[in-house]
């Protein structure tokens, strides 16, 4: 079972460096921040460091986050990376990582990761097509974010604009729409939107045509939970039914009901169907046949999220304690439980490689490899309010987390580009004397040099 060490005494943070503490201490400490690791305090501090494999980057990592006015903060950040890498390698850790993010925003400022233009509102829609990003708030405000250098520049969407899905890309066009307040919007193959709006009906747009459909909402009991397309209409999810709509033109429009004799809580899609959660167990659903099945599973006391990977293969659920367990849909077995939040979980998301996203009303997201629940995540914790939902882009190794206060902020997965904007920047190898002071006068004198180290 993995658990996280955080601590903001577990690190030296008097002496200098490296050089300053004695071999047999260095190797007593090394031994004790082993054994905290494995053992772990579930504990959140606003000055928290997680101990990673290597002793010196960690130290020099932790010289850059803790150290609010050394004027070299950066420098040290990217010696803690080069040290890494030529120590342990392999993942980076925590510590190494914050240091990188921490120096990132000294220089490039505190907003420079940041979509700013939701206010106060929390964000119901974010998706991303090609190099820009998508986003729906809860007041209905429809924003495109098109990037410029490293930000993000928004283009909010006007009340006589709609957004549609025109084959691989998502365009705006000109729209004889009325004004209406739009809670939820999705897209499906036939190259059609369909909005949920406030007062409960759906509108459908056709953008070849530029006509739209508004579709009373007659039967479907609220609240509705989450609209999903399908190969020929809409899904729609309520608290205790199932609704597949097909509207091909304003004179038919077919509607099919699945009452499920449940009350969901949480529902997601997949290639073997829809998973539901009612707060006690996990279905899988058949939207052909209307079949519902109960999930033979091992749960945990009040489970509040569930995720399915691509290859629906594993299964997360996580709980309003914070754990995460991570289930076998082969012989619905626990592959792994995870600790690493403080209170309830909030979003869940698998990607490529193992990885498992994770965030918490605990304000931090944890990255976490389900294959090996022994090691430590990497934790991203520069959030003011409460995480609502996740959303990774696998290509560019990128993640973007929206809070309930309708922040949304993205994060590099590849700390080879923070490294770059570091460069960029100008930042220059330590000096001799501050390799001294904090590396030690028993390694020669290699600082790390800015260079290329990530793709475009």
């Amino acid at each position: 079972m993995a658990f996280m060490l955080i601590c903001s005494i577990c690190v030296p943070q008097v002496g200098i460096g490296m050089s300053s503490f004695p071999n047999n201490e260095l190797e007593s400490d090394a031994k004790l921040y082993r054994q905290r690791s494995v053992k772990g305090i579930d504990r959140r501090s606003d000055a928290f460091i997680v101990i990673d494999s290597d002793l010196q980057a960690s130290a020099l990592a932790s010289k850059s986050l803790f150290e609010r006015n050394n004027p070299i903060k950066s420098k040290l950040a990217l010696e803690a990376f080069h040290q890494f890498k030529l120590g342990a390698g392999g993942v980076i850790g925590s510590p190494v990582y914050q240091s990188l993010y921490q120096a990132a925003k000294a220089i490039l400022g505190d907003n420079f990761n940041e979509f700013i233009g939701h206010k106060g509102v929390d964000i119901k829609t974010f998706t991303r097509v090609y190099d820009q990003y998508h986003s729906l708030a809860e007041d209905g405000r429809l924003i495109i974010w098109e990037p410029l250098d490293r930000t993000y520049i928004p283009k909010e969407v006007s009340e006589r604009f709609i957004y549609l899905w025109k084959g691989d890309k998502m365009n705006i066009i000109e729209s004889s729409l009325v004004s209406h307040e739009i809670s939820q919007i999705t897209f499906n193959e036939a190259y059609n939107s369909l909005s949920l709006l406030k007062d409960g009906n759906f509108l459908q747009i056709n953008p070849k045509t530029d006509q739209y459909v508004e579709i009373e909402n007659l039967d479907i009991d609220l609240p509705i939970i989450k609209i999903f397309a399908s190969n020929e209409g809409w899904d729609i999810i309520t608290k205790t039914g199932f609704f597949h709509l097909i509207a091909r033109d304003p004179e038919k429009i077919t509607w099919t009901h699945w009452p499920l004799g449940i009350k969901i809580v949480e529902a997601i899609k997949s290639q073997a169907g829809y998973f539901f959660l009612d707060g006690k167990q996990i279905y899988q659903f058949d939207d052909q046949t209307g079949e519902i099945d109960i999930i033979d599973l091992s749960l945990k006391m009040s489970p509040v999220k569930i995720a399915v990977d691509k290859q629906v293969k594993k299964l997360a659920v996580g709980y309003a304690s914070g754990e995460v367990g991570v289930h076998d849909l082969s012989n619905n077995e626990v592959l792994s439980n995870f600790i690493g939040h403080n209170s309830r979980i909030s979003a869940l998301e698998f990607g490529l490689k193992n990885r498992l996203y994770t965030a918490g009303l605990d304000r931090v997201v944890n990255v976490w490899n389900v294959t090996n629940e022994n090691e430590l995540p990497l934790q991203l914790i520069d959030h003011q309010t409460f995480i609502t939902s996740l959303f990774v882009h696998e290509e560019s190794q990128r993640l973007v987390v929206g809070e309930i206060d309708g922040t949304l902020k993205y994060y590099e997965l590849r700390p080879e580009k923070l490294v770059d904007l570091l460069c960029e920047a100008g930042v220059s190898p330590l000096t001799e004397v501050e390799w001294i002071q904090y590396v030690g006068d028993q390694l020669p004198y290699e600082p790390f040099e800015c260079q290329s180290t990530s793709d475009n």
